[in-house]
C-alpha cells in the first residue's frame, strides 16, 4: 500500500508502477493499491501523474486511508517520512508494518509536466528498490 497525502499524485504514480514493473518478475502475487492520509475520495489522477503511470491509471480514483485498509494491507509506504509518521500517530498498532520510500518523494502538485517526470523518475527507483527487496527475500 502506498500512501500519500491527497492519492492523487505520488501514491498512484507509485501504485501503478509497482504493479506494472512486478508483472515482468516472478512476483509471488504481489500487487500493490494506494490512498491518500487527507484523500477526499473519489478524485480522479492529476492529468500528469495520469502521463507518468500510463494509461491503466486512468480510471483511478483516490480513496482516504482507513483502520480497514491498513490492517489488510501487508506493507505500507509512505511516499515521505512524514507521511509514515503521521500513519503511526494515527494507526499506533500497526506500527511494525510501517514504513516510508526509500527516498522522500517530493509533491508534484501543482508543478509542470517535467515537476511530475522528476517525481516519477524518483518514484520509480524507490519502487525498484521496494521490489528487489520483496523479490529476493
Amino acid at each position: 500500500m502506498f500512501v500519500c497525502t491527497g492519492n492523487t499524485c505520488r501514491s498512484p504514480m507509485a501504485e501503478y508502477y509497482f504493479n506494472a514493473a512486478i508483472k515482468s518478475r516472478k512476483n509471488g502475487g504481489y500487487y500493490s493499491e494506494s490512498c491518500g492520509i487527507y484523500a477526499q475520495g473519489g478524485d480522479c489522477i492529476s492529468e500528469y501523474a495520469k502521463i507518468c503511470a500510463g494509461e491503466a491509471s486512468a480510471k483511478h480514483k483516490s480513496r482516504p486511508v482507513t483502520e480497514d485498509i491498513i490492517k489488510e494491507a501487508g506493507i505500507i509506504y509512505g511516499v515521505t517520512k512524514n507521511h509514515e509518521a503521521k500513519l503511526k500517530e494515527i494507526y499506533p498498532g500497526f506500527s511494525d508494518k510501517i514504513f516510508s520510500m526509500p527516498e522522500n518523494i517530493g509533491d508534484p502538485y501543482g508543478g509542470t509536466l517535467e515537476v511530475y517526470e522528476k517525481c516519477f523518475g524518483n518514484i520509480k527507483k524507490s519502487v525498484d528498490i521496494i521490489i528487489k527487496s520483496l523479490t529476493e527475500n
